[in-house]
């Protein structure tokens, strides 16, 4: 997994991780009545980049995305971004 303290990556997986810092329970996520706080977008995101890398899933491999539910794809792709 991405070593979440590291400066010389700046992405939107590091922004997401320095706004849970600051304020994990402000809403990073919504759609319809599923609403997500940046600190759950980031546990669930960190949680399926372990899976992802668990089911042989490597950085720079090509995945498919498709999931109609905007809130599982938003977290899925954060997933990617923090593999390593």
């Amino acid at each position: 997994m991405k070593n979440l303290n590291s400066s010389t990556n700046f992405n939107v997986s590091t922004m997401l991780v320095a706004n849970v810092a600051r304020n994990p329970s402000n809403r990073a996520l919504g759609f319809g009545a599923q609403v997500l706080s940046s600190e759950e977008c980031l546990d669930l995101a960190l949680r399926a980049a372990d899976q992802l890398q668990a089911d042989g899933i490597n950085p720079g491999d090509r995945v498919a995305v498709a999931i109609s539910n905007p809130v599982q794809a938003t977290v899925l792709v954060l997933a990617l971004w923090f593999l390593d």
